[in-house]
């Protein structure tokens, strides 16, 4: 080192060193100082939030947590093998590079031993999206600064299961996301933050919670600043209880179409209920000598509500609900409630992929036509 007056001249490569060492240190303590974070979750949508959080942690070093473990369902059969297989959460937790030991996935979120597991963690903050069990007051006295849901919609509206669907299926508008902290009762926490979105935007329930959990995952790490400070528990908005309203899990008696109701309430269902349980109906195939087929169902993708026909308009069904017609310009047409009439666009026949009702009408043979079983 040569002096000059006070001070020492470093060499540059000394200089740089002292630096990478001086910025490795610096990295190294903000890595260790952040929040230890859990992520409940089980299905596609929420893995989606999963490796965002992930990759938000590892890309930003002024990131103020990291993803200490993951809980999420136990091995089921899934996929046309029915073979039992990682949840989709348990797949991005690996391929996020997490240890199998921060893995976990308890039957019962109330087992005790998953609960020592979770409280060697020593969890900041818990996250769910999507998880699928209920938490019990032994879990949410864990994590430091309680456990806060990622919920599809606007709460209290659509508290449970199932809310972006039983938002299209009402035919609601708008909904959104809702960032509250978990309390016992089923989604009633006080609300941190909520996001309203038009819900015409999405083509289906698919479509719709795909983007709204990213919204929801994007809310969460703009508001960790506020969980860490306390500021976000202290001004929590408390639900308003007489506004709540439910919405319960799916089950495949919900695939069933109603054609007693209108075309519109029809086309809210199939936008509802794609991917599963679906959207069916139960038809024969009549051929040109007029014997009937076996019913068998055929899978609704796509409809839309039909323009109110003119009277004595020969191209739509003229019989009661469920009369069906097939037209060369139109396709498949089926009598709905008050008069309305649902214009089927795209089916999913048994055993084969989604077509449009023009690609699946061809595979008929000469003057075939179909017939609704009500």
């Amino acid at each position: 080192m040569r002096p000059m007056g006070d001070r020492l001249e470093l060499p540059p490569r000394q200089i740089f060193g002292s630096l990478w060492c001086s910025t490795k240190f610096l990295c190294q303590a903000a890595a260790q100082s952040r929040r230890q974070l859990v992520f409940l979750g089980s299905p596609e949508v929420a893995a989606d939030v999963l490796e965002f959080l992930s990759s938000s942690s590892k890309s930003d070093d002024a990131c103020t947590f990291e993803v200490a473990g993951v809980v999420t369902q136990p091995w089921a059969a899934r996929g046309r093998s029915r073979k039992p297989r990682p949840s989709f959460v348990e797949e991005a937790a690996m391929r996020c590079g997490l240890p199998e030991e921060r893995i976990f996935r308890p039957a019962s979120a109330k087992d005790a031993g998953f609960l020592e597991a979770l409280a060697g963690l020593k969890p900041d903050l818990c996250v769910t999206a999507a998880y699928g069990n209920l938490l019990p007051q032994a879990f949410l006295d864990i994590p430091t600064f309680g456990t806060l849901n990622i919920h599809p919609s606007l709460l209290p509206q659509f508290r449970g299961a199932a809310p972006v669907q039983r938002a299209l299926q009402e035919g609601w508008n708008n909904s959104g996301v809702s960032l509250a902290f978990t309390v016992l009762a089923m989604d009633a926490g006080p609300i941190v933050a909520q996001e309203t979105v038009d819900m015409h935007r999405y083509k289906d329930a698919n479509d719709a919670l795909q983007d709204l959990f990213q919204i929801g995952a994007r809310m969460l790490v703009r508001e960790l600043p506020r969980v860490w400070s306390g500021a976000a528990a202290a001004e929590a908005r408390p639900q308003d209880e007489s506004q709540a309203t439910s919405a319960p899990k799916l089950c495949k008696h919900d695939a069933v179409l109603d054609f007693s109701r209108t075309a519109e309430a029809l086309t809210n269902q199939v936008r509802a209920f794609a991917g599963w349980p679906g959207s069916k109906v139960s038809l024969s195939l009549r051929e040109a000598d007029g014997s009937l087929s076996e019913p068998f169902d055929l899978k609704i993708v796509q409809a839309a509500p039909f323009p109110r026909p003119v009277e004595g308009d020969w191209q739509v069904p003229t019989g009661g609900p469920g009369s069906t017609s097939i037209t060369a310009r139109d396709g498949l047409l089926i009598r709905c409630g008050m008069g309305s009439v649902l214009k089927v666009l795209m089916v999913h026949p048994s055993g084969r992929k989604a077509m449009s009702i023009d690609a699946y009408l061809n595979r008929l043979s000469s003057g075939a036509t179909l017939v609704a079983n009500m």
